[in-house]
């Protein structure tokens, strides 16, 4: 499997988080709008987090500040949940409960999740377990953006 990246970062504004943006490319194509790209760190930084726009386009935060700390990270992406239908209902004021039309959304993102569907535009479920991820990225870089290109899942992958 042929993981592509490049890195691209810049320093922040005096924070010590460096700017990180890029694209998320599946089969050569933009990625799903709501792709997870998650940061999470091989030493002491942070976790850093973005969501993929509907040009397959990035931008990095930590703790919600654009940029990430310095250092080596293992990249992992999240298929996109925004497929889903979000519940209706409202949370029952007087109980604090949840509307029953919530556990049936909670299913629905575990089980997309768990078994992501086959076909263009979906991610490996690899790509989403640090474990197995082969993404990598070392901030900081020379500010070029970062380009992940992934296969679209098979089922085999």
């Amino acid at each position: 499997m042929l993981a592509c990246l490049t890195a691209g970062l810049s320093i922040g504004c005096g924070n010590g988080l460096h700017e990180v943006t890029g694209v998320v490319l599946v089969d050569g194509k933009p990625a799903a709008s709501g792709v997870q790209v998650l940061f999470l760190p091989e030493g002491n930084a942070r976790v850093a987090t973005g969501s993929v726009a509907a040009d397959g386009s990035f931008v990095m935060q930590t703790d919600q500040k654009t940029g990430v700390m310095p250092g080596d990270y293992i990249v992992t992406l999240v298929n996109s949940t925004e497929s889903i239908p979000r519940p209706g209902t409202p949370v029952d004021e007087s109980t604090g409960s949840a509307p029953r039309d919530f556990f049936t959304y909670s299913a629905a993102v575990q089980k997309l999740l768990d078994r992501p569907p086959t076909g263009a535009g979906w991610i490996p479920k690899s790509y989403a377990d640090m474990q197995q991820s082969p993404l990598r990225v070392k901030v900081p870089q020379d500010g070029t953006p970062l380009t992940f290109e992934v296969p679209a899942n098979t089922g085999d992958n």
